[in-house]
């Protein structure tokens, strides 16, 4: 019999992208009124509301804190794509 491999690493990726997923399905729900929230969905709303709007703040007051990351993670998406490309 064979042995079952063993899981090295990696548990954490997974958690955190289901964490995202449900974020965005907590989301999808609340904009579209497609269901009722509970009371721990409520909190995670609330939470990506209140990141959301201190991102906009500093957006509005500080746009340079803004663009020089998303042009940093632009650059390095281009050059991920072009590599694949390649």
């Amino acid at each position: 019999m064979c042995a079952q491999p063993q899981n090295v690493g990696g548990s954490s990726g997974r958690t955190a992208t289901a964490g995202a997923l449900r974020i965005a399905n907590t989301m999808g729900a609340a904009l579209t009124d497609r269901r009722v929230l509970d009371d721990i969905e409520t909190g995670a709303l609330l939470s990506v509301t209140l990141l959301l709007m201190a991102l906009a703040v500093i957006a509005a007051l500080w746009p340079v804190v803004v663009a020089w990351p998303l042009a940093a993670i632009s650059i390095w998406l281009v050059i991920n794509t072009c590599i694949r490309a390649w």
